[in-house]
């Protein structure tokens, strides 16, 4: 792929939303007449999952240096990703309906068309890929269940899928991991979770449930979380990857655009839960994005905000790879920068993460696979599995 010039890369940034104001759009004019390669425009906008908002931006704009060839394939591209979206809706209203509804599962959905079914005008603009769902400890097992019994397939291992698991390999997984990924008769990915932050413990999962939004209103059908605990978990997990993706840029600006958000109530939560200079940092680079203020700038990042923009702008030029060598130098609570929670919020998270890293795992049931009434042996025997793993092999767990 060719180099993203900062022009390119603010234009992309700037039309990352599903919403742009009328007295924005000669602003954005002006950075079109900037851009040389419009080809790599639409590479951008495909792989970081925005092609139907810039495609929607651009014919707007009609930028007169914009190919009409480039604009078309952005036109197919915006079509494609719609499509694959409108399909996951589908997946996520039929899991509603045969895995939670019948088990009287508490649940809500997160992030993907569950955000933009909440906050967007148009929920096709959102490009979404898989759907996560949270559900209580207690109901994991019958949602899995019922899944299975509906033709959904478990994934036990990289490169397994299994539609009948053995009992014994069901109940390790579900007894010893907070995620669960299954693939659906429509082959759409789905990640059941019990918790949704790798063990730092910020979300309370009993909060997110206990506040519940329904999705389409009647109060009967899939639901999704409150509006300052969802918009503050969007801020954390995008700033996790960071912002390697900009469809999230524009579900941030689409809640910050919804009646239910009210900036002093996700302070608020973000304080209580240690994530207030994550949240801060986001709304700064939100800003950024939105003005384009940096493009010319060649000072070395020194805000928080500044830090996020220049890795969301290195994370343009490849797919994965430039998130993967950051994620490389992740610290012990497994994020990206060390000032994401606060001061006080931090001991906690040690101590969360420690207690996480040392409880047993699905991982060590495929290493070391006990029968259940010795798998007790797990808590003793984990604390040095990761000592070998991770120190001795320097491997990831």
């Amino acid at each position: 792929m060719g180099k993203v010039s900062p022009d390119i890369a603010a234009l992309v940034l700037f039309l990352s939303r599903e919403q742009l104001p009328l007295q924005e759009y000669d602003r954005a004019r002006a950075r079109c007449a900037k851009v040389t390669d419009w080809d790599l425009v639409a590479a951008i906008a495909a792989r970081k999952f925005v092609a139907p908002m810039l495609y929607n931006h651009l014919s707007k704009i009609k930028p007169a240096n914009l190919p009409s060839d480039t604009l078309e394939k952005m036109k197919t591209d915006a079509l494609l990703s719609s499509a694959m979206s409108l399909k996951i809706a589908a997946a996520q209203s039929e899991f509603y309906k045969k895995c939670l509804a019948p088990v009287k599962c508490r649940h809500v959905f997160l992030k993907g068309v569950a955000l933009a079914q909440q906050y967007y005008q148009n929920p096709g603009m959102r490009v979404a890929r898989d759907i996560d769902v949270l559900v209580p400890d207690d109901a994991i097992e019958d949602v899995v269940l019922a899944a299975l019994t509906n033709g959904y397939r478990l994934k036990i291992k990289e490169d397994v899928l299994t539609s009948k698991p053995d009992r014994r390999t069901l109940n390790t997984l579900l007894k010893y991991d907070q995620i669960v990924p299954m693939l659906s008769p429509e082959n759409v990915w789905f990640e059941i979770h019990t918790r949704i932050d790798y063990g730092l413990e910020i979300f309370a999962t009993e909060r997110l449930l206990a506040g519940a939004i329904s999705l389409d209103g009647t109060g009967t059908g899939p639901c999704g979380p409150p509006t300052t605990e969802h918009f503050c978990f969007v801020c954390y997990h995008s700033t996790r990857h960071t912002w390697s993706r900009l469809h999230w840029l524009a579900d941030a600006n689409s809640m910050m655009q919804h009646p239910s958000f009210v900036l002093e109530d996700v302070m608020e939560f973000a304080v209580s839960v240690g994530l207030d200079p994550t949240v801060a940092a986001t709304l700064e680079f939100l800003e950024l994005a939105r003005t384009t203020s940096w493009v010319g700038q060649t000072r070395k990042p020194k805000t928080n905000a500044q830090k996020i923009l220049s890795h969301a702008i290195a994370n343009l030029e490849d797919d994965f790879q430039t998130e993967m060598d950051i994620r490389a130098k992740f610290g012990y609570l497994g994020l990206p920068y060390s000032w994401m929670l606060n001061r006080d919020s931090k001991l906690r998270a040690y101590l969360n993460r420690s207690v996480a890293r040392i409880l047993p795992s699905y991982y060590l049931y495929e290493k070391i696979p006990l029968p259940e009434w010795l798998q007790w042996l797990y808590y003793p025997i984990k604390p040095f599995f990761v000592f070998w793993q991770r120190i001795i092999r320097r491997k990831s767990l």
